[in-house]
């Protein structure tokens, strides 16, 4: 039986970081973090998408996204994921669909523990779990920390020279003074959280509401219901949250961004979310958006976490939820769902 060899890292040695995913919120992470490349950090990338890797390592330009925007020289492209078992960081910013794979990789390369970052908060479709319990399970001592960075972030508005805000969030003060340290700078007002489930939790339950919010625009419920509608949902997620997975109840402040923010910005912006829940209040089937958001390169969190919530106990009791689920799934029309939520009071 052969045996692994972990070799000491030199403690002046810069701390690697592995990108894992460069889509959309990926190649805006990227962007802004080899700009100002952290001292004491190497970053390198990679992506399973062979056209992208081609442009990103000549061109230094993404396939299909931000024609204008170039990255840093510094910044490595990997040829392959290899590399993902030499990082002390990890940052997942891939689909949740794809997460699974990726655990495949680390096991494949692994030489040391490492820290996840996941930008990907959803729960998984088939058991209701969150990503962060399903990789903790999965890695086992492989694994040094987990992470989730999440909140009022949308891809589009990162390109821009606006600040952001977002929430870095893990049970280890060691992990999160270091993460700090990569990701906050002037433009990156990063607040810093204990509570990895509550995060986690939020981020997934803003995409279902984001979802819900396109569903009942699309098939024309007006403004006023539509507002009344994404308050009571949101309390409907949160009693799910502090019920079923613990989450803290003060975590679900509108003062919070990775909570409030998040829902205005989502409900009413122009996320992935919602424009696919546009698509099902207009009329198109499930099957066919999600076939046209995976050609336009796009992901569908929301669809994926609706049908997580809805495999766990307690789902049954959030009836605007299940309203939205027997929606999706093609068993009501739009008539019994436009009637369901006009009857809010």
């Amino acid at each position: 039986m052969s045996t692994l060899s972990l070799v000491p890292r030199s403690t002046s040695a810069p701390k690697e970081v592995f990108l894992h995913g460069i889509g959309r919120f990926g190649f805006v992470l990227l962007k802004e973090l080899g700009d100002r490349q952290p001292a004491g950090w190497h970053l390198r990338a990679y992506d399973t998408d062979a056209e992208l890797v081609r442009c990103l390592r000549w061109e230094r330009r993404h396939s299909h996204l931000h024609p204008d925007v170039r990255i840093h020289d510094r910044v490595e492209i990997a040829a392959d994921c290899s590399a993902i078992g030499r990082s002390d960081v990890l940052i997942l910013a891939m689909p949740s669909e794809e997460v699974h794979s990726v655990l495949d990789d680390i096991e494949a390369h692994w030489t040391h523990p490492v820290v996840i970052v996941s930008s990907t908060c959803a729960v998984d479709a088939a058991s209701g779990r969150l990503l962060s319990d399903i990789v903790t399970e999965r890695l086992g001592d492989k694994l040094r920390g987990y992470a989730v960075l999440a909140g009022e972030t949308l891809a589009r508005d990162l390109v821009s020279s606006d600040p952001f805000m977002a929430t870095i969030s893990s049970a280890d003060p060691e992990i999160l003074y270091e993460l700090r340290s990569l990701f906050a700078s002037d433009r990156i007002i990063l607040n810093s959280e204990d509570d990895v489930v509550s995060t986690e939790f939020a981020c997934a339950a803003t995409h279902v509401l984001a979802l819900l919010a396109g569903c009942a625009h699309g098939a024309g419920i007006g403004t006023t219901v539509l507002a009344r509608l994404i308050i009571r949902a949101a309390a409907q997620l949160q009693e799910l949250g502090v019920e079923h997975f613990g989450a803290r109840s003060e975590s679900f402040s509108m003062a919070s961004a990775v909570w409030g923010a998040s829902i205005w910005m989502t409900a009413s912006g122009h996320g992935e979310d919602r424009e696919v829940g546009l698509l099902l209040g207009r009329g198109f089937t499930a099957a066919d958006v999600r076939s046209t958001m995976r050609n336009l390169r796009r992901s569908c969190e929301g669809l994926r976490s609706l049908d997580g919530f809805a495999a766990i106990p307690g789902f049954s009791e959030c009836t605007l939820l299940r309203c939205l689920h027997e929606f999706v799934k093609e068993r009501i029309g739009v008539d019994a769902f436009l009637d369901e939520f006009r009857r809010i009071r």
